[in-house]
């Protein structure tokens, strides 16, 4: 989980630091000066709220779960934008899942979900006061269970790198739609509707498939 959040990190380190080399021109230090202050300019943080709507076989295992949300939205041009997305859920779970171990399988639960998200976006309509987005995002879903890691050493174990909880880790796609509008001259509210495929059966560990997509009504406050 881990490695696969600091890969994530990474990446979108480098694409900021591509759009910002792509973007501004170095040949002219007070015009690079101005257009680095510009690029921050239309930067923006978020913070929000939503809930995760389990749908088909997910309702078996989940209901509605509600999530806190952070994000940093980067203007690439005028009509286009790049974004960072880290949503914390707290999984309400239904019913428990059958967890294969390396030398059984135990009922498990899930205790805690962290979804990093990339968003590329783009505007199809914006205006002054509003803007109207559809992108497509990228990530991972990562949830920790309640099921006791038996290869975990303890922290004081001599190379232990295991996990003391096992997981469930896959890849996340997110088609969205967002609408963003101002109340007063410096506040903005974004209202979004995502789709959240995962495949957690993938991953291997789980003997069932518990299903794979969320519907996901948010709103968020736009720094």
């Amino acid at each position: 989980m881990k490695k696969l959040v600091t890969t994530l990190f990474i990446v979108f380190t480098a694409l900021i630091g591509y759009t910002q080399n792509d973007s501004i021109p170095k040949h002219v230090n007070n015009y690079y000066s101005d257009l680095f202050g510009e690029f921050f300019k239309e930067s923006s943080f978020k913070i929000g709220t939503g809930v995760l709507i389990p749908q088909k076989r997910l309702k078996k295992y989940f209901d509605i779960s509600p999530f806190v949300e952070l994000g940093f939205d980067f203007q690439l041009r005028k009509r286009k934008s790049i974004e960072f997305v880290l949503q914390l859920v707290a999984p309400n779970q239904k019913k428990q899942f059958q967890y294969s171990r390396t030398n059984d399988t135990i009922a498990a639960k899930a205790t805690f979900m962290v979804n990093p998200i990339l968003k590329f976006k783009k505007y199809i309509v914006k205006t002054n006061k509003s803007q109207l987005s559809i992108g497509l995002g990228i990530g991972g879903s990562f949830i920790t269970t309640d099921a006791r890691n038996p290869h975990y050493k303890g922290e004081t174990g001599s190379g232990n790198k295991k996990e003391k909880y096992e997981s469930i880790n896959t890849i996340l796609i997110v088609p969205c739609m967002e609408y963003t509008f101002a109340f007063s001259n410096d506040d903005y509210v974004t209202l979004g509707f995502n789709i959240q495929y995962a495949p957690y059966k993938v991953e291997g560990s789980l003997q069932t498939n518990i299903g794979n997509m969320f519907y996901v009504p948010r709103i968020a406050y736009k720094f």
